[in-house]
């Protein structure tokens, strides 16, 4: 199967509208990515110059830390590799499509939905 293989040929240099379609979708990810570890940061990391924001909470940390004493310190990098990930697609769009508004996410308008329990 794999001896009959077909030859890939590269394509005109620039993005397709596919390709940018995909790197818009997988910005928004990462802005939701970024955007639930920054909050779970503010509630059991470490807060400090790198990623500010929130005072945490002590027994949750230290609830946390019964599990693995170094959780803290993974919640705090990975909230600050979402946001480099956030950053880094961000600033290639803008570079490649300036007319993009990428924060056109943060005026979606929120939606409240009320459970009712029968």
């Amino acid at each position: 199967m794999l001896a009959r293989g077909t030859t890939a040929y590269a394509q005109s240099p620039g993005l397709t509208a596919g390709d940018t379609a995909i790197l818009q979708f997988l910005a928004a990810g990462e802005a939701l990515e970024a955007d639930f570890y920054n909050q779970y940061n503010e509630l059991g990391g470490i807060q400090d110059s790198e990623e500010p924001g929130g005072r945490g909470n002590p027994i949750y940390k230290e609830r946390l830390k019964r599990i693995d004493p170094n959780i803290p310190q993974y919640i705090h990098d990975i909230t600050d590799d979402e946001t480099s990930h956030q950053n880094f697609i961000n600033a290639y769009l803008v570079r490649e499509f300036p007319a993009i508004l990428l924060s056109a996410i943060a005026e979606i308008p929120v939606i409240f939905i009320f459970f009712v329990w029968v």
